[in-house]
């Protein structure tokens, strides 16, 4: 089942082949392990099973928030997350929380057209910015 908002109908998406799904986590896993996080490319995976935007953003956000669970446990337990960097750790995640309350406040407004322009392009510009980054 996918996840949405109360009072919305859910889409008409198609199921998906496990093994594709697999190994698109695949793909999405070992980016998100070289570079930290791996949701612009999870993202436009998922969106392929014609999910409403807010149903998107909600197996988008429950995938990577499961994702990052063991990733801190694994990090944690070899030693590499330290008790100096909980600090950032914890004042970055106060701000990605307030953040995800304002895009969802704005993305309750957005037509689905408008929705997908605005994920792609955004997708796009943090592509360009990781390229710039590396060729820096």
């Amino acid at each position: 089942h996918e996840l949405r908002g109360k009072g919305q109908a859910a889409a008409d998406a198609p199921p998906g082949s496990p093994w594709l799904a697999t190994a698109a986590g695949a793909i999405a896993g070992t980016v998100s392990g070289l570079a930290g996080g791996a949701g612009f490319v999870a993202t436009p995976l998922l969106d392929r099973l014609g999910l409403s935007p807010t149903a998107l953003v909600a197996t988008a956000s429950a995938t990577m928030a499961l994702v990052h669970l063991v990733k801190v446990a694994g990090f944690t337990w070899g030693a590499v997350l330290t008790p100096a960097a909980l600090p950032a750790a914890l004042a970055l995640t106060v701000g990605v929380v307030a953040g995800n309350a304002l895009g969802a406040r704005v993305l309750r407004r957005l037509s689905r057209e408008s929705f997908r322009r605005l994920m792609l392009g955004a997708l796009s510009l943090a592509a360009v910015w990781l390229l710039v980054q590396v060729a820096a």
